[in-house]
């Protein structure tokens, strides 16, 4: 009842495949264990994890997989989500046969439409949900957005909604069009929106509605779209709403004792552009699979 593999082995257990270049199994434990060039698979979930290191109890229905550690869960044929971490670990529900997944420190993902990184993230397939937690920040083509927690709902395998607890931040940096290079030029001037809870609608991954409750704060640049801008306009209310059409801002509704002032882009100071708790990190955003595996 206790077997070794070597040279590319593989088992198979209750609805998951784990591999590796050695592999150790004992029956009476239900405990295996894969090393070197691992891969876990669960076809029936759409999800490969790959590592150095696995281990896997029949028992417990848990997995860990931790070096070098990446993990792919498929939405459509052209549409995977990328995730790395320390250490990844996955617990099976065997009455519902949904996975929840846990990933520990370092956490970076990738999406062609949604980027992100935290310290730790829970998944849980049953609710469609991604947790992020301590220091989470996810971008969304140029937006970079914040907050204390992340919640990721998905919907039929899209982005139905995001919320943000506590200290919520959307950045948006400013550019125009160059007309002799012909390309859109990003300033070091942003667009701004904070509150103590922010909550983004999606609709077919394109978002629709953000409602900020608590605290709002906003700043946006004025001028014609495209161009570069004559004036920031700054709004502090209780709570804010923003509806877009295609992914542009379309209509904004102050709520609750708005005040606001229009200062001209001549007469701005630098300490007024930017709202308190503003940070930029841009530099931390994945752009690529090949980003999470480095």
């Amino acid at each position: 009842d206790i077997a070794q593999f070597n040279e590319d082995a593989y088992l198979i257990s209750d609805g998951h495949k784990i591999e590796g270049q050695k592999l150790y199994y004992d029956r009476n434990l239900g405990y295996g264990k894969a090393i070197s060039n691992v891969k876990l698979t669960d076809t029936a979930n759409k999800i490969i994890v790959t590592g150095d290191f696995a281990s896997r109890n029949e028992k417990t229905n848990t997995s860990f997989v931790t070096g070098n550690t990446l993990a792919n869960k498929w939405f459509e044929e052209d549409d995977t989500l990328f995730l790395s971490s320390d250490t990844i670990k996955v617990i099976k529900n065997v009455i519902t046969d949904k996975n929840s997944m846990f990933f520990y420190h370092a956490v970076r993902f990738y999406k062609q439409d949604l980027q992100g990184v935290c310290d730790s993230m829970v998944y849980l397939q049953s609710d469609s949900v991604l947790q992020m937690f301590n220091s989470p920040i996810i971008w969304s083509e140029s937006n970079q957005m914040n907050g204390d927690t992340i919640l990721i709902q998905l919907n039929n395998n899209r982005i139905d909604k995001l919320s943000f607890k506590n200290n919520s931040f959307i950045i948006d940096p400013v550019k125009y069009f160059d007309n002799s290079s012909n390309s859109f030029v990003f300033t070091d001037q942003y667009d701004q929106i904070k509150g103590k809870n922010i909550t983004g609608y999606f609709s077919q991954d394109s978002i629709r509605k953000v409602i900020v409750t608590g605290n709002g704060q906003s700043i946006f640049f004025t001028g014609e779209e495209g161009k570069q801008k004559q004036g920031m306009n700054r709004v502090d209310c209780s709570d804010i709403e923003i509806k877009f059409d295609k992914s542009k801002v379309d209509e904004i509704l102050f709520i609750n004792e708005p005040s606001g002032k229009l200062i001209p882009i001549q007469d701005l100071k630098s300490e007024e552009e930017k709202l308190k708790g503003f940070t930029w990190k841009i530099e931390l955003k994945p752009n690529s699979k090949s980003d999470l595996i480095k």
